[in-house]
């Protein structure tokens, strides 16, 4: 079954796009830890990427999957896990463990996502303490209208 070899290889090369989306995800948790502004850019113009070729390849698996339903005689548009049940013994376990596989990657890339988004968080916290002692009018002298920072700065 040529189709089911295709859907194989389009699930083994989102597989490795999603592989290297957790690299990334992996050194922007590290930039944002060390402090380092460019690392995070950097990383951020590569999950850009990334994320538009596993867009692609997400296009072309359901493109692939349609074929195979129409081959199978199935409904169309069904999920992936309902199409492996109808497929021959020989072909489920192979796209089985690679749609496992791509399940775990996903848990793992969305782990550090939320990793990354608590970072963010509280950098964002601390910088939002900083701005309102620096603005607080406690600490202006009398008559002032401004706290550590003129406030137009």
């Amino acid at each position: 079954m040529e189709t089911v070899e295709k859907l194989a290889g389009v699930l083994e090369a989102q597989t490795a796009v999603l592989k290297k989306l957790i690299a990334v995800a992996e050194e922007e948790m590290e930039a944002l830890v060390s402090g380092d502004a460019g690392g995070v850019l950097r990383a951020a113009a590569e999950q850009e990427k990334l994320t538009a070729a596993i867009a692609g390849l997400e296009n072309e698996r359901c493109a692939v999957q349609q074929l195979l339903e129409e081959e199978l005689a199935l409904p169309r548009n069904g999920k992936l896990a309902e199409l492996l049940h109808s497929l021959p013994v020989k072909y489920n376990r192979v796209l089985e463990a690679l749609t496992e596989r791509l399940a775990g990657d996903v848990l793992e890339l969305l782990r550090l996502q939320s990793r990354i988004c608590f970072l963010l968080q509280r950098g964002l916290m601390l910088e939002e303490a900083v701005a309102r002692t620096l603005c607080r009018e406690d600490y202006a002298g009398a008559g002032s209208r401004y706290g550590l920072v003129d406030r137009s700065v």
